[in-house]
């Protein structure tokens, strides 16, 4: 992997971290002064370690908030906001991606993320702000979370293709790690999340437009040169001309089958693979594992595990569990790639 391969690798990082940011975002909102949201009041009482109340001079580590009335139908608001917004921006990212190139609209994403962290971190204490401001944000995360993995596949060498469209899942799943042992004021937390955003819009200007984008535009002179640098070979080069040709193949049949819509998806051709497609994101769903990443300190509370245990220990062990279960992933994909017939054609006109 030659240097510019390692920033598409980390701009991929980046992709993945604002993602995950806002994942740990709805955990902790619900955890760290939640009282500034009016989800809770609080009259001066304690509680001990092990979440009972306080008896004389008892160590007291935690207050004893007393719930509000509507307290699961805010978080039910501002945790659907942010998935609202992410619904939106997926819908809207082919669009964007396909207009405007998915190098200039990832960018623009980033933008609207930071715009809404310092939004989060700046508004009142009310939970209206933070509702419009996670829809924003949420806007941002479901048009950078179609487009940044497709980017990745579009730049990145054949033989790193899968390894690189990982590390995008990997850096979700570190950064919800993260946010597990990181306890700093609600305030500080949301307006944290302008380092990642900033960070993705300011590596994207140092990344190529996609080869694939580039030819769709008939810009077939700038694409040659893009995958002259990510192989770190001239533009004669046997391996560059030949993806060069795949790419002009795959651009030129997608022509020939002309304007396509929503429809073809369930035509007799397509169908089957539409549906294995559904049901895979439907099974995952099914498994409540938002539900866990969003509200797993208070299922681990009303289980019954101690305040320390709900907020930190198991949240943890839950997110570190998800972290590691990525690089079978990693794995599979090189040993895929590896044995693809393609790559391997591709590789082999490369040393003739």
């Amino acid at each position: 992997m030659n240097s510019f391969q390692f920033l598409v690798a980390l701009t991929a990082s980046f992709g993945g971290l604002l993602f995950g940011y806002e994942v740990g975002m709805s955990f902790w909102l619900w955890t760290l002064s939640v009282s500034s949201f009016r989800f809770f009041s609080w009259n001066g009482d304690a509680l001990d370690e092990k979440g009972n109340g306080i008896k004389g001079n008892e160590e007291k580590m935690y207050r004893k908030l007393k719930e509000a009335g509507n307290k699961v139908t805010l978080e039910g608001v501002i945790t659907s906001s942010f998935v609202l917004g992410a619904l939106c921006g997926a819908l809207m990212a082919t669009y964007l991606g396909e207009k405007y190139g998915r190098q200039r609209t990832i960018m623009i994403g980033a933008c609207i993320f930071t715009c809404g962290a310092i939004i989060q971190g700046l508004s009142v204490r009310t939970w209206v702000m933070i509702a419009i401001d996670r829809l924003i944000t949420g806007l941002s995360i479901g048009c950078n979370g179609v487009l940044c993995p497709t980017y990745i596949s579009e730049v990145a060498p054949a033989m790193i293709r899968g390894t690189l469209s990982s590390c995008y899942q990997l850096l979700v799943l570190l950064n919800d790690i993260w946010e597990e042992v990181s306890n700093f004021e609600w305030r500080l937390v949301l307006l944290f999340q302008v380092v990642p955003g900033l960070g993705l819009a300011t590596l994207m200007r140092f990344l190529p437009k996609s080869p694939r984008w580039l030819c769709s535009k008939d810009r077939d002179e700038e694409a040659v040169e893009v995958l002259a640098k990510l192989n770190a070979a001239s533009t004669s080069d046997k391996l560059v001309q030949s993806e060069l040709k795949a790419i002009q193949e795959d651009v030129a049949a997608t022509r020939a089958a002309g304007s396509s819509s929503f429809g073809e998806l369930f035509s007799p051709v397509i169908r089957r693979r539409t549906f294995i497609t559904f049901l895979m994101q439907l099974f995952q769903q099914w498994t409540d594992i938002n539900v866990i990443m969003y509200y797993q300190s208070q299922i681990y509370n009303e289980i019954g595990f101690t305040k320390f245990m709900s907020i930190v220990v198991l949240p943890i062990i839950n997110n570190f569990v998800n972290f590691i279960s990525t690089f079978p992933g990693f794995h599979k994909s090189w040993s895929n790639k590896c044995n693809n017939p393609v790559v391997k054609e591709i590789r082999n006109n490369s040393n003739s």
